[in-house]
């Protein structure tokens, strides 16, 4: 499992007390996309209880401002052991056992990518509040795979992983690489069993257009026969973890 975060210790700590209670992955990898928060106290906290069952680690990258996390995914990615990879956010809290369900899944999915089927939203009325009873609140079905998804390692290298080319700071990263794997033959399984709620944080970025702008100009997207973009980041060692220089 690949966690990424930027600033939110109080959530990641809900969310790993959380998988505490579930199915724990085999491994556990947090990438801290340049924080300056207690995420790293976080993570230990939770490798000193989950040790025996889980494999922990901690990633610090070193990233010049908010961005989307498709960079922090890659090194998820890179650095991870397992064939299988689940990634998620630290905001979100599962309700049903999601890694339990994935490994169930997978054999009867095994050309797919399979992700969350349904997201509860907490109001902003109950921010800093635990998950609670999320009856009542904005439900999401069928289009939240960027919440938690299992991807085959080995996919994502043969597409060169998330586009880091992305300006941010929201979505459709996800949408791009879903749209370049199906070119390659992988499908998706949207699980409506694999259940989550997704905690407040508030807007952290300009809700415009650009995103959605560099992925409906890209090449493939006009025609799936020419495939010059279906590789995200030609010339650049993907997954690059930035280390401090100071």
């Amino acid at each position: 499992m690949v966690i990424t975060t930027f600033n939110r210790a109080p959530l990641l700590r809900q969310s790993l007390a959380r998988l505490l209670q579930l199915t724990l992955p085999d491994e556990l990898i947090v990438v801290d996309d340049g924080g300056e928060d207690e995420t790293a106290e976080v993570v230990r906290e939770f490798a000193a209880r989950a040790a025996a069952e889980c494999s922990t680690t901690y990633f610090y990258n070193d990233n010049p401002g908010q961005t989307l996390c498709s960079q922090a995914r890659n090194i998820g990615a890179r650095y991870a052991q397992h064939e299988w990879i689940i990634t998620t956010e630290p905001e979100l809290i599962f309700v049903s056992d999601v890694v339990a369900q994935f490994k169930e899944l997978h054999p009867l999915h095994p050309t797919q990518v399979i992700s969350t089927g349904k997201v509860f939203f907490q109001p902003e009325a109950l921010a800093g509040e635990p998950a609670g009873d999320p009856a009542g609140w904005q439900l999401a079905e069928g289009w939240v795979a960027q919440h938690a998804a299992l991807w085959g390692r080995n996919w994502l290298y043969a597409v060169g992983g998330w586009d880091e080319e992305f300006p941010g700071p929201w979505g459709w990263d996800d949408t791009d690489l879903l749209t370049r794997l199906r070119i390659t033959g992988r499908g998706q399984y949207i699980a409506p069993e694999v259940v989550a709620v997704h905690l407040y944080h508030g807007l952290s970025g300009d809700h415009n257009s650009a995103n959605e702008d560099y992925f409906r100009a890209k090449s493939f997207m006009r025609d799936e026969a020419d495939l010059t973009d279906l590789i995200a980041n030609r010339g650049i060692e993907w997954g690059t973890l930035r280390t401090r220089t100071s």
